[in-house]
């Protein structure tokens, strides 16, 4: 396996790391997939490429880690130690591991554009017909959006805005949505 990226920006991808790397110093760059907070401390799941491992960080004493927001791209320096007993997660490769943040920094803080959508089904299919309104949404061509897993669950990322988007282009990319899934 090829080292992705590795360099002055990260020393280790963070779905690498394993109980035997515990003690090593790391430094890790990616986005967080999800921030739960736990007062005084707050675990995030960074991810890249590799996969994901478990952060955690005390804003109080890492201060850049108080306005971090899931989908930030982050960049963290911190040491690999093992998971407290009963804390392991065996659902991901790095569960046993998890990284004691020295410093965080924000590379670029997600932008809010975009909305995910899913759309109910009487019959309970709503993964089947969330993919059946994103076909039919694309096939029109009258907006940009796409389809994506969310949670584990199919959804329609919609672009509500950029640099060029008007409210006109917001009402036709609405009207052309809501036209698909009535169908």
């Amino acid at each position: 396996m090829t080292r992705p990226l590795l360099g002055a920006m990260r020393s280790h991808a963070c779905g690498t790391l394993r109980a035997g790397d515990a003690g090593t110093e790391v430094r890790l760059a990616g986005w967080v997939a999800r921030r739960r907070d736990h007062g005084g401390v707050a675990f995030l799941d960074l991810r890249d490429a590799s996969g994901v491992v478990q952060v955690v960080v005390r804003p109080d004493e890492t201060p850049a880690a108080a306005a971090i927001r899931n989908e930030d791209c982050v960049r963290v320096a911190g040491t690999v130690r093992a998971r407290p007993a009963g804390n392991e997660n065996p659902e991901l490769p790095t569960g046993e591991v998890e990284i004691a943040a020295d410093g965080v920094e924000v590379l670029n803080q997600v932008v809010l554009n975009q909305v995910l959508v899913r759309f109910l089904a009487a019959d309970g299919d709503h993964d089947a017909r969330t993919r059946r309104v994103v076909e039919r949404t694309q096939q029109d061509g009258t907006c940009w959006m796409s389809g994506t897993t969310w949670q584990g669950k199919a959804a329609m990322r919609i672009s509500v805005s950029n640099w060029s988007t008007d409210e006109a282009d917001v009402d036709r990319s609405v009207a052309a949505i809501l036209r698909r899934a009535a169908e």
